[in-house]
């Protein structure tokens, strides 16, 4: 064989060792066709760079543009949320524009845990806190900047001796003069006064930001409040300058008549993103309100590293990182091409001023970027109906206020309050709970009266305070209702409907219990350790609380377009529903314990009266539940109808309690006139004739009863005996007989609690 060819064929293998070995750092960009010079001399560069200082780093960038696909900058954000949700590998570094932060910023890793602070300390820290910031970690830098400014026609201003405008009312002033001679004298019909960029594109919701922004008091200003005066006056402000110098048409006509204007001059004044442009213009800080303060933003875009990449290619992607948001390469790939850096320090060097303009990005520092605060909601949705409204009121006839309302409204959560300004009903709640917690709250006193504890005697009076206060701990969950919806507030609700559900029974509960018709060990242990059964409840109740409060809830937007959006308590989420299931079954056990106890003790003397208040106040209760539940599934739009009804149904559920187990005693007290005119024995026996139709009517169906039982058991006892004299039984017959003797101890149980039903006192 030809020793060259073997040498040829060894030399490729280790040049494909040595390429095998390198980490490919791979890359996916957006950026509109006037910038596709920005990306490509970056992966270009640092190639060249890993090479030379044999880093083994290849990056390897994939360009999308409006010409190349179909994407624009929403499909683009689609696509970028898709692939991140998935957790994707397949790019490790992503550049994105800085206003989509706060929606990929979760899934970019902390360049603050990688980066020396020096390097980012570097950046401008308007630019930083507003487009590089995901709950406060920096998880991205910006490789250059879009600045907006005013390119104002030199060769005209110089024609007729005018400034370059500083305020909008300077710019319409000298637009109408300038535009008025134009037409006049020289017939010049294609030239245009301000191109306004309000259109449906990307560019639309950049220019109204940056109209509002330069109604600012200063530079320093935040952003104006959207239902505030000054988004007000900007808003009449827009619509006059289209009223007085431009036209609908005018006002939105696209980025690619903006451009082609720029290099013919055929306009007056244009607003755009800086850029290489014609010398006919010059580039300017966009006009304020006043003086000395420019609406110019700033938009960045932004490098960020994936936090799902492996280790290794994160370690490279983090070089890569470095070298592109350098000092050195800033100044040498985005000055020198005539963009923006947010280095604020390079505007100090004579040789970047010397190839970029730097007064006119000193004039607009500190920098003003897009940040809008949507919230939970989508940025494209919250966008595309910000820039809906604002032209509704530009190119429609909605009024300006109403206007601002319906932006305010797309993400602001109103909220159940005392306010009037839109309903009463918060207001009126509050007055129905003050004057039914007087109520309950007060009643207390009775306890504490020798006049009239004959009514409470039965029981200590920790006993009869532990049912009104229950009854005061389910009107408080009213009070959740209130301002802005939490998790907090929401697992409060809960437990304090149930908490004090459970606690306002309590008192019944213990008299049904110790009054049992028949002597049992249960009724004589709970009434000799009175106390230790009320520890018992006590922690039950506390142990249902604390799951409550831990269980993980979900909060459900109810989001009302054109409309007032709101928040409810939704269901609980993971182990938190397990655990509301389990409480479910514990409240479900008690009520079905309490229905049963009402039945065997139904016409006995003892607990006549407080078994028929316990079944008022368990039907109202059951009925209030259900009520209370549809209300809540269901989505009323009106989010104080909404908390009117359902604080009205938990009203009826605490004051039903509050009578039925304890407020009808107070109302027997304030009947009676004088303690001496109460007869004790008479209060027992007003019944007395009914009571003996039903004794006689419990003997007779008791007799019968027990005389069917005797027989059912006689025959009972006979076939067993038949079945065993036979020497062999059968399956079928086995399972027969265990069948009988089930329903014979069936019997046996409900015909005892039919005695005990019937029972009118113990013997």
């Amino acid at each position: 064989m030809n020793p060259i060819y073997i040498i040829y064929i060894i030399v490729l293998s280790l040049i494909k060792i040595k390429l095998s070995k390198a980490i490919t750092v791979t890359a996916i960009a957006f950026i509109y066709s006037e910038k596709i010079d920005l990306y490509k001399p970056f992966a270009d560069e640092f190639n060249k760079y890993s090479k030379e200082k044999k880093l083994d780093i290849v990056f390897d960038l994939t360009i999308l543009t409006p010409d190349n696909s179909t994407s624009y900058i929403n499909d683009y954000g689609i696509m970028i949320d898709n692939l991140l949700q998935k957790k994707t590998k397949k790019y490790d570094i992503f550049f994105y524009y800085g206003t989509y932060t706060k929606r990929y910023g979760k899934y970019f890793i902390n360049l603050e845990d990688w980066l020396p602070k020096e390097h980012i300390d570097m950046y401008d820290p308007q630019i930083i806190s507003k487009s590089c910031l995901y709950n406060n970690k920096v998880v991205g830098l910006p490789i250059t900047i879009d600045i907006s400014v005013l390119y104002s026609n030199q060769m005209l201003l110089s024609k007729y001796e005018k400034e370059i405008p500083k305020t909008w009312d300077e710019l319409i002033e000298t637009s109408k003069y300038i535009f008025d001679v134009e037409k006049n004298n020289f017939n010049n019909t294609n030239l245009i006064t301000f191109n306004g960029l309000f259109n449906k594109g990307d560019q639309g919701i950049v220019s109204i930001y940056e109209f509002i922004n330069s109604f600012r008091d200063s530079n320093n200003s935040p952003y104006p409040e959207t239902q505030s005066e000054t988004s007000e006056e900007a808003l009449k402000m827009m619509k006059k300058l289209k009223n007085e110098i431009s036209s609908d048409l005018q006002f939105q006509l696209d980025d690619y008549d903006t451009i082609t204007r720029l290099f013919t001059g055929t306009a007056i004044f244009l607003r755009f993103w800086y850029l290489p442009h014609s010398p006919i213009y010059k580039a300017s800080a966009v006009p304020g309100k006043n003086k000395n303060v420019s609406g110019s933003m700033a938009g960045a875009y932004n490098i960020a590293i994936n936090r799902y990449s492996d280790s290794e290619k994160k370690k490279a992607a983090i070089e890569v990182l470095k070298f592109i948001t350098s000092k050195e390469i800033q100044k040498k790939l985005i000055i020198s091409k005539n963009y923006y850096s947010s280095i604020s320090s390079l505007y100090d060097e004579e040789d970047v001023c010397q190839m970029i303009d730097c007064k006119v990005i000193k004039d607009m520092m500190p920098f003003s970027a897009m940040d809008f605060d949507t919230k939970q909601f989508d940025l494209d949705f919250y966008i595309d109906k910000y820039k809906s409204y604002v032209y509704d009121y530009l190119y429609g006839n909605k009024t300006v206020s109403e206007v601002l309302k319906n932006i305010d409204d797309i993400t602001k959560i109103y909220t159940f309050d005392i306010k009037t300004n839109n309903s009463l009903l918060g207001l009126v709640i509050l007055i129905i709970f003050i004057l039914s917690s007087i109520i309950i709250v007060s009643s207390v006193v009775f306890l504490f009266s020798e006049k009239y504890n004959l009514y409470y005697k039965n029981l200590p009076i920790i006993f009869w305070v532990f049912s009104p206060l229950g009854s005061f701990i389910i009107l408080c969950s009213v009070l959740t209702f209130y301002g802005n919806m939490t998790v907090v507030k929401c697992k409060f609700r809960q437990a304090l409907i149930i908490g004090g559900f459970i606690q306002s029974l309590f008192p019944i509960l213990y008299l049904l219990i110790i009054n049992f018709p028949e002597d049992n060990k249960i009724s004589k242990w709970i009434m000799k350790h009175k106390y230790i059964f009320f520890l018992l409840i006590v922690t039950l109740n506390s142990i249902t609380f604390i799951m409550l409060m831990i269980s993980p809830i979900k909060i459900k937007n109810i989001i009302i377009i054109e409309g007032e959006n709101s928040q409810k308590c939704d269901n609980y989420k993971s182990f938190g529903l397990v655990l509301f299931h389990i409480i479910e079954f514990y409240i479900s056990f008690l009520i079905f314990s309490i229905l049963l106890l009402i039945f065997i003790e139904w016409n006995y003397k003892e607990s006549y009266y407080n078994v028929r208040f316990l079944l008022a106040a368990i039907i109202m209760d059951i009925l209030s539940v259900i009520i209370y539940i549809i209300f809540n599934k269901i989505d009323i739009n009106d989010y104080n109808i909404y908390g009117f009804i359902l604080s009205i149904i938990i009203f009826i559920l605490a004051l039903s309690n509050y009578t039925f187990t304890y407020g009808i005693r107070v109302l027997l007290v304030l009947i009676q006139k004088k303690k001496d005119d109460f007869d004790e024995e008479e209060f027992i026996k007003k019944n007395k004739i009914y009571n003996e139709r039903l004794s006689n009517t419990t003997t007779t169906k008791a007799t019968n009863s027990f005389n069917k039982e005797i027989e059912f058991n006689s025959d009972s006892d006979s076939s067993s005996k038949n079945r065993r004299k036979s020497s062999v039984v059968s399956s079928n017959e086995r399972r027969t007989s265990i069948f009988t003797e089930n329903i014979r101890k069936a019997s046996v149980i409900s015909n005892k609690i039919m005695n005990y039903h019937f029972t009118v006192s113990k013997e």
